[in-house]
């Protein structure tokens, strides 16, 4: 699947789940007067707590890292979106693309639930580090 298949897959989740969601929303960052668009802008259920959600398609590549994933990631850290408090990152490769069950898993645990617990542990498992 390509990343706009992906998205709608993902997207798909968040309607079966009630999850209130902007698909590739325009945000501005005012302190660096800069625009940004990631996937998603999602909200938690419960506590109505935002978060960008940013799904990456090709990581068994390694220009893509370089180029696409590592700059991205980076700068959306600089903005002062932190993995697992206010940004989701889900990963993929090719021969092992994200499965419902992955979504849904990231969906309870960010967007279902009040707890905190465990989302820096399944942020870097998402990123093939934990």
């Amino acid at each position: 699947m390509n990343k706009k298949e992906q998205l709608l897959k993902i997207e798909k989740r968040f309607i079966e789940a009630g999850i209130k969601y902007y698909s590739e929303p325009v945000l501005r960052c005012r302190q660096l007067d800069r625009v940004i668009g990631p996937d998603f802008c999602v909200f938690n259920k419960v506590t109505g707590e935002k978060f960008v959600w940013l799904h990456f398609i090709d990581m068994s590549n390694k220009e893509y890292l370089d180029n696409v994933f590592w700059p991205k990631f980076r700068e959306y850290n600089q903005l002062g979106f932190v993995m697992g408090i206010n940004m989701i990152v889900t990963c993929e490769k090719e021969e092992d693309p994200i499965t419902d069950e992955e979504i849904d898993d990231f969906i309870y645990r960010f967007l279902l639930t009040e707890s905190k617990d465990e989302r820096s542990v399944m942020t870097m498992a998402s990123l093939g580090l934990g």
